[in-house]
């Protein structure tokens, strides 16, 4: 499994040049698993274009013809999207590097015009791609659907409703692993007077309308891609500095990934010291060095302890150092879940 990436680094203020203890934050990059656990013998992977663009009148409106600029843009943006949407979600499986090789297909499947309907690939077709030309999985975009709303008189412009129906074929089995699922989402638009780029004529129905579609497909590709390959994830962690001095330590542990050398130390300093507090910081920090090395069972029983120093400690004076704990205590939970299903998946 990976090892963990530290993506920047520290932000802080460092007050009276830290003559008390600070607290320090850190972003750290967190692996989620693929929604969709595949065999981890599927390595090619091929898109398939399985709909049909969805035809203005039908929840779009028609172009306006006032504006033929953005008339022609309009037009082609939804004519087009079904493209950018596996465009984007090849570029995505492609760059995670979770598979060996990622294709699409760059012609239509479908040859009928009910474009609201949903239907299944052809016996002839899936033979072709998965025994012919050797594809471990088959990704069939079956259909994609907007529902934009535009307000005239609003900060909200506009806002608009996607859904999106794929399935999903092995080339070992006779049916569908993932049949005909659809998944869905909402994006709103917001125009700022008093941004310097604002233009008041770009307010138009087809304007927006395209600039929704043109978003809202980036962020389904994503979504499908979240669905068959692992992501990474900043996630924000906390630790404690003495001092200038150990501030400048810490720091080292952190670049050089020394979390061996700072369990030790921290581990030592906390067995010496005196003050509940004290303890609870140090716990703290000895729960994200086992965090970084993959140890989150330990981890977890450090934040615990962590939460208890703070609660003798006082309750109300550390409450939002309890909060925090609290929400990091279920973070590893969840990550100890998930390295179970990484561990399959990689």
């Amino acid at each position: 499994m990976k090892q963990w990436i530290e993506k920047g680094l520290l932000f802080c203020f460092l007050g009276s040049l830290l003559s008390c203890a600070s607290t320090m934050n850190l972003l750290i990059e967190v692996e989620k698993p693929a929604a969709f656990t595949l065999p981890v013998k599927v390595q090619d992977v091929i898109i398939v274009n399985n709909t049909l663009p969805q035809p203005v009148g039908y929840g779009l409106n028609p172009p306006s013809g006032k504006y033929p600029e953005d008339d022609s843009i309009y037009v082609k943006t939804l004519k087009n999207a079904s493209w950018q949407l596996i465009t984007k979600t090849f570029n995505q499986l492609k760059s995670s590097e979770f598979f060996s090789n990622v294709s699409f297909y760059k012609k239509l499947l479908r040859e009928d015009d009910e474009w609201l309907s949903v239907v299944p690939l052809k016996k002839e077709v899936l033979k072709d791609f998965l025994e012919d030309e050797h594809f471990d999985l088959l990704i069939s975009i079956d259909r994609l659907l907007f529902n934009p709303v535009i307000h005239s008189n609003s900060v909200e412009s506009g806002n608009m409703k996607i859904l999106l129906t794929f399935s999903a074929y092995l080339y070992d089995r006779d049916e569908p692993v993932i049949n005909h699922l659809t998944i869905t989402d909402s994006v709103k638009a917001y125009y700022n007077k008093y941004d310097d780029n604002y233009d008041p004529s770009r307010k138009t129905n087809e304007y927006l309308v395209s600039e929704m579609i043109r978003y809202s497909t980036t962020r389904l590709s994503e979504k499908l891609g979240y669905f068959f390959a692992p992501r990474w994830e900043s996630a924000e962690r906390i630790y404690f500095v003495k001092n200038l001095h150990d501030m400048g330590k810490t720091a080292g542990y952190i670049d050089k990934g020394t979390w061996a050398k700072a369990k030790t130390d921290w581990t030592n300093a906390f067995e010496t010291a005196k003050k509940a507090v004290d303890k609870a910081r140090l716990a703290t920090n000895i729960a994200l060095a086992y965090e970084m090395t993959d140890d989150f069972g330990i981890a977890e029983t450090w934040a615990k302890k962590a939460e208890t120093f703070f609660q003798e400690a006082s309750p109300t004076k550390y409450a939002k150092e309890i909060k925090y704990l609290d929400k990091y205590i279920e973070s590893l939970q969840e990550r100890k879940q998930n390295n179970i299903l990484l561990n399959k998946q990689l």
